[in-house]
Formats: C-alpha cells, sequence, structure tokens
C-alpha cells in the first residue's frame, strides 16, 4: 500500500486546526497597567487645596499614566512623619488636577 503525502499532509494540518479549535481559551492579558505609577517632585512645595480652604507644605506626584496630579502632605519635611507616639505617619493625597497627556505626540 503506497502512501500518498497529499493525505498525510492534509490530516496534519486537520489536527493541528482542531487542537487550536478545542484548546481551552487562555486568559487575557492587559497591555496597560492599572496600578498608578507615581513620579515624586523631589522638592517639597506649598500645596494649594482646591477651593482655597487651605496651604499645606509637602511633595507634588503625577500618575503618569493618567496625568492626575497629587498633593501628599508632610508638614514642611521630605516625607510623613509621627514624633508624638510610634503611629506609622500617612499622608492621604489630595487631587490638584490634570494634565491632558492623551493628546501628546508619539514617538
Amino acid at each position: 500500500m503506497k502512501l500518498d503525502l497529499t493525505k498525510i499532509i492534509l490530516t496534519v494540518v486537520a489536527v493541528l486546526l482542531a487542537v487550536c479549535a478545542v484548546r481551552l481559551p487562555l486568559p487575557a492579558v492587559r497591555a496597560d497597567n492599572p496600578e498608578p505609577i507615581l513620579q515624586f517632585d523631589p522638592e517639597i512645595r506649598q500645596i494649594d487645596v482646591p477651593g482655597g480652604s487651605a496651604s499645606l507644605s509637602g511633595r507634588v506626584a503625577i500618575d503618569s499614566q493618567t496625568g492626575f496630579v497629587y498633593g501628599f502632605p508632610t508638614g514642611g519635611v521630605a516625607y510623613p512623619r509621627n514624633l508624638q507616639n510610634n503611629d506609622l505617619a500617612v499622608s492621604r493625597p489630595i487631587l490638584l488636577g490634570r494634565f491632558e497627556i492623551r493628546n501628546l505626540p508619539r514617538k
């Protein structure tokens, strides 16, 4: 019995297509990172709270993916500190504004 090369190739192609069709779908991989990527200004700045209700000293950070600008009050020092007790000092972000970065030219 003579083997026909065309039938063998077509059988292999059919088997491979069946494997591709039956294979379980893989979970989708997101190309964008949902976590904010903050770039902090190294200087301590005067943070004017929107609405003019207060002016605080602290650090300014920009989310490089969305363009949102946040102010982190630190009391005039480089990072949040609590000198009264051993509790962890936490500086809550204040939304200051947003840069429109979606329309920037891409390389």
